[in-house]
């Protein structure tokens, strides 16, 4: 019987990287985004000089958004539009992978037709629209989602000013 001798060799690394840009004027804007992740795991779980189990999983994403107006006009439009990917490979005795894209678009539209006094008063309109994509060794063909969405938000806003007591 032996025991003994065992050595971990299990690794992590991870990096990160985000590059965020924006112009703003009050009334009207825009932002971008770029950002990336990645992850390696090496998980060495026997006894023997056996080359262990690797993991990687890179993530990806976009995003451009902008608006024009501002709660103090009648109308404040917003829209974005955003691009996510994510890829996962797994090296080892099952070996796997899998691939998710996802585009994703939105607007929203706020009516502010209560804009004076202390009693503000506004309606929101959103739609938003989400197409998934995702592949993966574990199934034949593409796999995809659709998605579509519509909402409303009432917003009755009630502001006080302060007033001290001595």
């Amino acid at each position: 019987m032996k025991t003994g001798g065992a050595s971990e060799r299990d690794g992590f690394h991870r990096d990160n990287g985000s590059l965020r840009l924006g112009y703003d004027l009050g009334n009207k804007g825009v932002e971008v985004l770029a950002a990336q992740s990645s992850q390696t795991v090496h998980i060495d779980g026997y006894n023997s000089d056996v080359s262990g189990e690797y993991s990687r999983t890179r993530n990806q994403t976009f995003k451009l958004g902008g608006y024009w107006g501002n709660e103090q006009e009648l109308l404040k439009h917003q829209a974005n539009i955003s691009q996510f990917n994510s890829k996962a490979t797994h090296f080892g005795s099952n070996a796997r992978y899998s691939n998710e894209k996802q585009l994703n678009a939105n607007y929203q539209l706020d009516v502010n037709f209560d804009r004076e006094g202390e009693v503000t008063q506004a309606v929101s309109l959103l739609t938003d629209y989400a197409k998934t994509r995702y592949t993966s060794d574990k199934y034949l063909r593409e796999k995809t989602l659709s998605e579509k969405k519509c909402g409303t938000r009432i917003s009755l806003i009630y502001r006080t000013r302060s007033q001290f007591f001595y």
